[in-house]
């Protein structure tokens, strides 16, 4: 039987300057189009501090699926032709599986590499990292359901309809079944876990885009996955 730990973990991980510094996924609007961004939403929000700003450039093959979800929720379209970065027109619901690729803690530091190939007596500790990202536009009852069988928030109420200070009420599942006693993070500072249903109540602290992720390790893969799913949208009022 597979085991799945539910740990908070780094969004995905690199080095720079020996620390190890959580990414984000999101879509940004420009022009009449839709990018796919990844690096630091605050950093990147941030006009003071240009200089601190980090947008990671990400390949083709690092996107594991993207899907655009129609408002009946019927109606999910697999989007495969594409290129880096990812550019769409307007979608209700964004959906994205990613890979930063396999990391790999040895006695020399952390490495990264995009197969299975450092030489075995070097490797403290090894994973491959996946997230995934959930960006609503708008809303639908029908979001209140899973759309895939990896790491997901789902919403179980109208995010729209939220203010500011007010909390926001979401469930995590893994295979579409609930996650229990996941730690779960608001803008990677985290708010409390998972009861055992899988539900915890998030309180929205930031105008504009809110992002809230959850992190697990399965051990039923070699090497292990550290998975986190990502849930955006903007608060309007």
């Amino acid at each position: 039987m597979k085991k799945y730990y539910f740990i908070f973990y780094l969004t995905s991980i690199f080095l720079d300057s020996d620390l190890l510094l959580s990414h984000d996924l999101w879509f940004e609007s420009v022009s009449q189009y839709w990018i796919l961004k990844y690096g630091h939403i605050e950093n990147h929000k941030n006009q003071e501090h240009q200089e601190s700003l980090k947008e990671i450039p990400y390949k083709k093959e690092q996107i594991l699926r993207l899907s655009c979800v129609h408002k009946s929720q019927k109606s999910i379209e697999e989007i495969n032709n594409f290129s880096a970065p990812v550019k769409l027109s307007y979608c209700p619901v964004f959906w994205v599986e990613f890979t930063s690729f396999y990391w790999h803690q040895t006695v020399e530091g952390l490495k990264q590499s995009e197969r299975i190939s450092i030489q075995k007596q070097d490797v403290l500790d090894s994973w491959e990292s996946i997230e995934t990202l959930k960006q609503i536009q708008e809303w639908n009852d029908h979001l209140s359901n899973p759309l895939s069988e990896s790491l997901e928030i789902i919403p179980l109420e109208n995010p729209f309809r939220k203010k500011l200070g007010e909390k926001i009420q979401i469930k995590i599942v893994y295979k579409k079944n609930p996650a229990k006693n996941i730690p779960v993070s608001y803008y990677d500072d985290v708010r409390g876990n998972t009861d055992e249903e899988g539900i915890i109540r998030v309180r929205l602290r930031k105008a504009g885009l809110q992002v809230i992720k959850a992190t697990l390790t399965d051990f039923g893969y070699n090497p292990k996955r550290i998975i986190t799913a990502s849930l955006v949208f903007q608060l309007h009022n």
